[in-house]
């Protein structure tokens, strides 16, 4: 009879509760604090990882900023380089142009076309009534009642022309050559077809450098200038 019945259950008591409870309580306390500790070490991990990564950032912007640099100076340099040898190739041929259109050559030129030369002047310099500078003039040739003003360029081009017919309108309204003649020509060591046929159309004579001589253009005499 007594094999039969069943233990009887152990009875719980609100002391032992109140104890589960607690044990509860501080697992899950030690979990969350556990689980704090574990965000906290992920978060700085992932703050170094960022700070070292921004560090390495930083340091190969600084790098390419550095080369950048270093490649504007060095063109800088360059191109300093390229246009001091650039000027200096430009003087030698400005001297070599300068050498060619001296004042007897051009009066020479001239002459074959029936001018008497009587003066020719070099950088000749065209005061108003103030005896301020009005135009300068490269090379002045006179023949009588005749004046022959000269531009000369290295590379004679359109807008030259332009200005040589502003400096020809300017000088025509001096008193210093009135009752002269005033006829233009422009001279270059290089001067294109185009730039030919538009100082023919505004009357004047070209003179263009042929290795170390020059030529005149048109070289035909029924051409007629024009006469400011």
């Amino acid at each position: 009879m007594a094999a039969e019945q069943a233990a009887a259950p152990e009875k719980v008591t609100l002391d032992d509760l109140y104890r589960y409870l607690a044990e509860e309580r501080k697992t899950r306390e030690e979990t969350t604090k556990e689980w704090n500790e574990n965000i906290a070490k992920e978060r700085k991990t992932r703050e170094e990882a960022a700070k070292e990564w921004d560090k390495k950032m930083a340091e190969e912007r600084q790098a390419r900023e550095k080369a950048a640099k270093e490649r504007d100076e060095e063109m800088a340099k360059s191109r300093k380089e390229w246009d001091k040898k650039m000027g200096d190739l430009g003087n030698r041929l400005g001297d070599v142009v300068e050498y060619t259109f001296v004042p007897d050559a051009v009066m020479r030129k001239f002459a074959e076309l029936g001018y008497e030369i009587e003066t020719a002047a070099r950088d000749y310099t065209i005061t108003g009534a103030d005896r301020h500078s009005i135009a300068e003039v490269d090379i002045l040739l006179q023949d009588g009642d005749t004046v022959i003003l000269v531009e000369i360029k290295t590379k004679l081009t359109k807008a030259h022309i332009d200005e040589h017919v502003q400096r020809m309108q300017k000088v025509r309204a001096t008193k210093r050559f009135e009752g002269k003649a005033l006829i233009g020509a422009a001279a270059g060591a290089v001067v294109s077809g185009e730039t030919k046929a538009y100082a023919l159309q505004q009357g004047m004579y070209v003179l263009e450098q042929t290795g170390e001589t020059i030529q005149i253009v048109p070289r035909d005499r029924s051409f007629v200038p024009r006469k400011w």
